[in-house]
């Protein structure tokens, strides 16, 4: 039925600019190697139902991220430490460290780096999109509570670690027992035990705090739960 209804968004559209741009920005994600929904997948339709408004914020976001996280073809394959990432997005933040972030990072290692005033999420690392089965539109169309469900107590500590983390201005542990996570929108729903590792404070020219990276481990236990 839902492949159905999306041929059917198709026709009654005609092609919008919108849909046309979503489809270049599918094109350039995938390109990046980012998993990408095909023509016939739910979350296309999603967005035709959209409201243009909503269409739009959907299209800045992806289109955001990509130029946040594009590089030279020839210097993607030096890029082979997280740090080294870190640094591009955060040098077209205009952000800084004022910290090692070798210190607080573990090869495999979930990465996020929020917005602080918004608390957006600005940017994932690739290790986050191996260990999820949402597409970059996915991300961009859904609300997080419709992508994933966790234990409330998170949030809460969350908030507490990140109010400790602008006291003091520097990493702080999350000292966290660890939960599941779940994706909620697939028949086979993945479930990856979460381990929130540290907060790490990220600053702007001023000195101000700005953001935060979060980093954490993950092991997929789809099968065991």
């Amino acid at each position: 039925m839902e492949t159905q209804s999306t041929s059917t968004v198709y026709v009654n559209k005609k092609q919008t600019n919108n849909f046309l741009k979503l489809q270049e920005l599918i094109t350039k994600a995938k390109e990046v190697g980012f998993l990408t929904p095909d023509e016939k997948s739910p979350v296309i339709l999603r967005f035709l139902e959209l409201p243009e408004k909503d269409q739009l914020k959907s299209l800045d976001w992806i289109q955001a991220y990509l130029n946040i996280i594009s590089v030279k073809r020839s210097a993607r394959k030096s890029l082979h430490k997280e740090g080294l990432w870190l640094n591009i997005v955060m040098g077209k933040l205009g952000w800084n460290l004022h910290h090692e972030f070798s210190t607080y990072f573990q090869d495999g290692d979930l990465v996020e780096l929020y917005d602080l005033s918004s608390m957006k999420q600005i940017y994932r690392n690739m290790a986050f999109f191996k260990n999820c089965s949402y597409s970059i539109v996915d991300l961009a169309v859904y609300e997080w509570f419709r992508l994933w469900e966790r234990p409330s107590r998170v949030e809460k500590l969350t908030f507490e670690k990140i109010n400790a983390m602008i006291s003091c201005g520097h990493p702080v542990p999350f000292e966290m027992e660890p939960f599941y996570l779940k994706e909620t929108m697939f028949p086979n729903e993945k479930s990856l035990l979460i381990t929130l590792e540290y907060l790490i404070p990220t600053f702007d020219t001023s000195g101000d705090i700005v953001g935060f990276i979060v980093t954490c481990r993950c092991q997929d236990t789809s099968k065991q739960v």
